[in-house]
């Protein structure tokens, strides 16, 4: 005759167990809502700053046509309608004087008012660095958001291989 043995667990066994896994329950619903929470907040934090960036890129761009129009007005506009040499040119036409050969008089070098293409063009050369900076910068905060991305993407990968 074959004999089955039962065993007999002590009521306060039982209830630890269910008190186990009752709180092993509660403790992954509520790791479960926070992820739920953090999956919400990342995701409007991301289409802000999806928007935040497109907002930014359609200024600077705005900002680009200006400048690029400001040079072709600028290249368009006759040396003596510069407002170095307006001033000059109409002291030059009311005194009856010829503008021209007076212009020619004092043109030792570039850096004379007689060209003043230098000073026309400063400020502009100036805008364009500024490009150029903020250019520079972008570039630098994506290189490192793209080096901080791969490294935890490695970190996971290796994580990952150790685990299987």
């Amino acid at each position: 005759m074959e004999r089955t043995i039962t065993w007999v667990l002590p009521d306060s066994v039982n209830e630890e167990t269910e008190e186990m896994k009752a709180e092993s329950l509660k403790k992954s619903e509520d790791l479960l809502r926070r992820t739920n929470i953090e999956r919400q907040t990342i995701t409007k934090e991301w289409k802000d700053l999806q928007r935040f960036l497109e907002e930014q890129g359609e200024h600077v761009l705005q900002s680009l046509d200006e400048l690029e129009r400001e040079i072709i007005r600028r290249r368009d506009q006759p040396i003596w309608e510069g407002p170095e040499r307006r001033s000059t040119f109409q002291e030059n036409v009311d005194g009856n004087q010829k503008p021209l050969a007076n212009s020619f008089l004092g043109t030792k070098s570039r850096t004379n008012t007689a060209f003043p293409i230098q000073s026309r063009f400063a400020e502009l050369e100036e805008r364009m660095r500024q490009f150029s900076e903020k250019r520079t910068v972008l570039q630098e905060v994506l290189l490192t958001f793209k080096a901080h991305h791969m490294c935890e993407v490695l970190r996971k990968k290796k994580k990952h291989s150790r685990g299987t």
